[in-house]
């Protein structure tokens, strides 16, 4: 019997391996390799789906309307949309960015937690920073309740 914990060692080992393939390889390696967990290829579908999102959403160059200053674009993006993420209100603040609370609507609806860098400070480095704050998974923002 595979625990908890062997179906997320799969379900990350797979998204990764699927990762590293084109669109149409990528479903062709999922259909092999899920054959017999549909649940598990929809989950691994699920992942890069956001994945492709999140990846979008680093490419904008836009995210903040540059007039707004301190507080004022602390809170201007609540019940807004950002990709498939609405804004729900502020977590905290770090020196980088701004985390928010967000619900995700698709492909799946879920709560998350979304860090936006700050205006002005979209610069290669902190990009590249954010990026590999990202890559290493170290998000940990506590529990997210709806």
């Amino acid at each position: 019997m595979e625990t908890e914990q062997d179906q997320w060692d799969r379900l990350w080992a797979l998204f990764h391996e699927a990762l590293q393939k084109g669109p149409v390889g990528r479903r062709h390696f999922l259909k092999q390799a899920c054959a017999t967990d549909p649940r598990m290829r929809r989950d691994v579908e699920s992942l890069l789906a956001s994945h492709a999102c999140e990846a979008n959403l680093l490419d904008s160059p836009y995210l903040f309307d540059p007039l707004l200053t301190g507080s004022e674009w602390h809170d201007a993006l609540i019940g807004e949309r950002i990709g498939p993420y609405r804004i729900r209100s502020v977590i905290g603040e770090g020196g980088m960015g701004i985390v928010y609370a967000a619900e995700q609507e698709e492909p799946i609806r879920r709560l998350v937690a979304l860090k936006l860098i700050k205006p002005g400070l979209e610069t290669r480095r902190v990009l590249a920073r954010f990026d590999s704050e990202r890559r290493r998974g170290d998000l940990d923002y506590g529990i997210l309740r709806p």
